[in-house]
């Protein structure tokens, strides 16, 4: 399914695809901050392009989608940048209490060697579980501004109250397993330019299988609560 539609997949994420792919070439061989601010300007612009592109194709009927140009810039992308920035700060805000107890509870200094950042990044992947679910409860907001609509963080919040912990596994384990891994193989192996670029493609992949999941969910969600506002009878 994620890839069924691959030609526009590739025709509305290229731009993004191309930039992720050559950025640990470019962070390498680019020595001028100006540089690096433009190309990181570049890359989060042509990133909310693609991902909006993505959920379009995934939930959108062909006809629109195909009139959904690869340059593009609407109030539709404006919000997404601003709610993705919220669900961020959002996100940051209120993991912090529990990021403040895990980091003062564990005495880093008595860990010496090796161990030391292998607990380290265990601690730190354990650490994003609550901003990844977090972003899970608020992440139905991404779809729904994509396909166009105006509702709110809150809306996002209140439905998926009921679907947090399957919201979650869909969006937050399979990042997180693939983050992980990698950590795990730079543990061992140095990285180099095929590692990297492997690691972006994988990433990429990643990405269009999360866009995928996430827009089938709301599609499924939005459906099931439209339906339950329809038939007052069936609230529990």
């Amino acid at each position: 399914m994620p890839f069924a539609n691959h030609k526009e997949l590739i025709r509305l994420g290229w731009p993004y695809a191309c930039l992720m792919l050559s950025s640990s070439f470019v962070a390498d061989e680019t020595g001028s901050i100006v540089l690096i601010i433009t190309y990181l300007a570049i890359f989060y612009i042509t990133g909310i392009l693609g991902i909006v592109g993505c959920h379009r194709v995934f939930l959108l009927p062909k006809k629109v989608v195909n009139e959904t140009l690869t340059f593009r810039w609407s109030p539709r992308e404006t919000k997404f940048l601003f709610c993705m920035l919220a669900v961020s700060i959002l996100a940051f805000f209120i993991s912090m209490p529990f990021l403040t107890v895990i980091f003062n509870i564990i005495d880093f200094e008595l860990i010496n060697g090796e161990d030391y950042q292998i607990f380290f990044e265990i601690i730190l992947t354990i650490s994003f579980i609550p901003i990844s679910y977090i972003i899970s409860r608020f992440s139905l907001i991404f779809p729904d501004t994509a396909v166009g609509n105006n509702r709110t963080l809150l809306w996002a919040w209140n439905i998926s109250s009921g679907y947090s912990f399957k919201l979650f596994i869909l969006i937050g384990v399979l990042p997180l397993t693939t983050e992980y891994m990698f950590e795990l193989i730079e543990n061992f192996v140095d990285t180099t330019y095929i590692l990297s670029f492997i690691k972006s493609a994988l990433w990429l992949m990643v990405m269009v299988i999360e866009i995928c999941f996430l827009s089938l969910s709301y599609k499924w969600i939005v459906s099931k609560q439209d339906k339950s506002d329809c038939n007052p009878e069936m609230l529990t």
